[in-house]
Order: structure tokens, then C-alpha cells, then sequence
């Protein structure tokens, strides 16, 4: 259950139809497979994280609601200062009431315009993760990263319609991104884009049809069914899984190839880095990604990791990407950094890199 923010447990008594509130509050209890309870005692023990805290296990007893942490896993966590995740709202293109969890930097003072990144996820609500520390607890993506850096992280409600990921990513997405600038939260001369697998597809969708972003990074690319092999192999995947095409390549061409984003990659000028498993099984699609954007002499940087699949999990390999992509940001969102990748502010906005064009440069390597 989701409301204002807020989650929770009910008991449902199936034979008499009722149902009551046992528990409510700022956490989140994903992965939900992570539930057990004993029928005796009425207690439920499960796992949960917040906006500060990594995963623990809880007791909730189900005759008076009262909870109990049953495990610490992280204490070293509790000296680090964290940032902290709001709810920020808009309307999509078409007027669809849409939220999304902004991730603030520790110590953020209202009136500073920080460098946002947008971490997108096409179909996802974004704002379902509120209450999960840093968005995602895996290493790999965890954007208390970048909030511990200076920088905003918006993960925004990007639903989709059948058979219209592009329009709709455009159209779901870029309006919160216009409200985190106009409620003060975002420079809107820095501004960067990240995803993972599909949210790879979502990233590339956004990049193709807007150049306000300075900086785009991708991983376990994903690129639609550009590449027919793929397509083949995929089928279930492409018509009536995540793809959302609701038919075959052959009854509905045109809608693949508007929703295609390798079609319009010659109007790409966001500067892209990509980081890739080389055991994973979309590996063909960074590849075609990084060669196409090279022979059109398009800003792009491939990484690719032996011994990695789907996810980057291997701790050098984690580290190696990270540092990555905190140089790449600061490079092309023109950030002077510090030391340690922390963005360094004069006065509400992050100082220039010294002699840096605040254009990004077309390099490929």
C-alpha cells in the first residue's frame, strides 16, 4: 500500500470479507518476497529499508500493530550523513496527475540549484521509491552516490501506453524534470540522464528527441527491436512483454520504427557513456549502440566488464564504474569537483570547471 509516502501491511479475513490496518509507515518492504509469519504467535517478520537505512529484518505482531527490529546489519552506515528523498508532483503532456522521489543532497539549503541526474525507468513509478535507501540498494545504482556528492536525483512516474514508449517517455518524464527547475531544486544548465537495461532504452528515447541533457549514462543497454537477431530470439520480450509493441514487426512496422531510437541517433548531441557486462546477453546491443554513435562522430565512451552479466556486481567493478561516472558528469555538466568527486558551490549554483566550455565535447573511444 502507497499513500502520501507512506507503506504498510493489512489483515484480510478472506471468509468474512473485512480488512483492517496493521502497520503504516516511511519505509519500504521491497523485494515483498521477504515476508514470513507464524500463525501461533500472530507476528510477521519481514524486511525492510528507508530513505537512511539499508535492509533489516522487523517483527510487526498482527493482534496490536507494534514493531521490533530484530537485526542491525549496518552499523558503520549510521556515521555517514545521508541525504534525504521528497515527493515532487506534475502533470504529463496530456494531463496525468504524475510524482516522482527527488533525492537531495545532506545539507541542502532551499534556493541552491543543484546539477540534477534523472534516473529513469520507462513504465516504472519512480516515485514508489521513496523510502528505498538511495532508490536502489545494489551498489550499482545506489544514488546516495551522487546525493553524498552535491548532486539531485530525480526518479520520475514515467507510465507507458501500449505501443508508445517513445512519445510517452518524452512526455512523462521531461515535465518533472521542468518541475524540479521550477521549484527550485535544479540548474537547468545541468542536467544528465541515467538508466539501467530498459531504463537504457528510456535514457537513449530521451536523448534522441531533447538536447537539454548535458551528460547521458547507460548500462545492460537495451535498444528495442532494432537489431532483427534480437528480435527474433525475443519475440514474447518485443510484442507482449516489456517492449510494448502488441503485435509483430512485420503487422505494425511503422510503430516499431517510431518508437525506434537508433533511427534518429544522428540527432543525438548529449555526450554518452556506456557500461556493460560482457557475459550478459544484450552485450550485441551496447556494441551496435557504441558503434553506430561512432561512425556519426557522436560523444561516446564504452566500458566493458569481463566476468559481468546483467548487473555490474563485482566490487572493483562497481568502484571502477562509479569513478567513471562521477568523472564523466563532472566533465560534461562542467562541475568543478573536489578530492573526493564532492561538487564544489559558489553561492547557490556549482562553480565552473576552471577554463571549461560549458558545452560538452564530442570525443569517441
Amino acid at each position: 500500500m502507497q499513500d502520501g509516502g507512506k507503506a504498510g501491511f493489512f489483515a484480510v479475513n478472506v471468509t468474512a470479507g473485512t480488512s483492517r490496518s496493521l502497520l503504516q509507515e516511511t519505509k519500504s518492504y521491497m523485494p515483498i518476497f521477504n515476508l514470513d509469519g507464524n500463525v501461533k504467535t500472530g507476528e510477521i517478520v519481514f524486511a525492510a529499508t528507508d530513505q537512511q537505512h539499508l535492509h533489516d529484518l522487523w517483527i510487526v505482531d498482527s493482534k496490536d500493530g507494534k514493531t521490533r527490529q530484530i537485526t542491525h546489519l549496518n552499523p558503520d552506515m549510521e556515521r555517514y550523513e545521508l541525504g534525504s528523498a521528497r515527493l515532487i508532483e506534475w502533470r504529463s503532456m496530456t494531463g496525468t496527475k504524475l510524482r516522482g522521489a527527488l533525492l537531495l543532497p545532506p545539507g541542502y539549503k532551499a534556493g541552491e540549484r543543484l546539477p540534477l541526474v534523472v534516473f529513469v525507468y520507462g513504465g516504472d513509478y519512480g516515485s514508489r521509491y521513496l523510502n528505498r535507501f538511495g532508490f536502489w540498494s545494489l551498489a550499482t545504482f545506489n544514488c546516495h552516490v551522487l546525493a553524498t556528492r552535491g548532486y539531485a536525483v530525480l526518479a520520475p512516474d514515467s507510465p507507458i501506453r501500449d505501443g508508445m514508449p517513445m512519445e510517452d517517455l518524452m512526455g512523462t518524464v521531461m515535465p518533472g524534470v521542468n518541475a524540479a527547475i521550477d521549484q527550485g531544486y535544479a540548474d537547468p544548465d545541468r542536467l544528465a540522464v541515467m538508466g539501467q537495461s530498459y531504463g537504457s532504452y528510456s535514457t537513449l528515447a530521451l536523448i534522441t528527441q531533447s538536447n537539454r541533457f548535458k551528460a547521458a549514462i547507460i548500462t545492460a543497454a537495451v535498444l528495442h527491436p532494432d537489431l532483427f537477431a534480437d528480435y527474433l530470439a525475443s519475440i514474447g520480450y518485443y510484442e507482449q512483454g516489456q517492449g510494448n509493441m502488441h503485435g509483430t514487426i512485420w503487422e505494425r512496422r511503422d510503430q516499431y520504427f517510431r518508437n525506434s531510437p537508433v533511427f534518429l541517433f544522428d540527432r543525438i548531441e548529449t555526450p554518452l557513456l556506456i557500461g556493460q557486462g560482457q557475459n550478459d546477453g544484450r552485450l550485441i546491443a551496447s556494441d551496435a549502440i557504441f558503434a553506430g554513435l561512432q561512425r556519426l562522430g557522436k560523444g561516446v565512451e564504452y566500458r566493458l566488464y569481463e566476468g559481468e552479466g546483467h548487473v555490474i556486481t563485482q566490487r572493483a567493478n562497481v568502484l571502477d564504474f562509479w569513478k567513471r561516472r562521477l568523472d564523466f558528469l563532472a566533465e560534461h555538466l562542467d562541475l568543478t569537483v573536489d578530492e573526493k568527486a564532492k561538487v564544489v558551490f559558489e553561492g547557490d549554483r556549482a562553480k565552473s570547471r576552471k577554463g571549461a566550455s560549458p558545452k560538452a565535447e564530442k570525443t569517441a573511444r
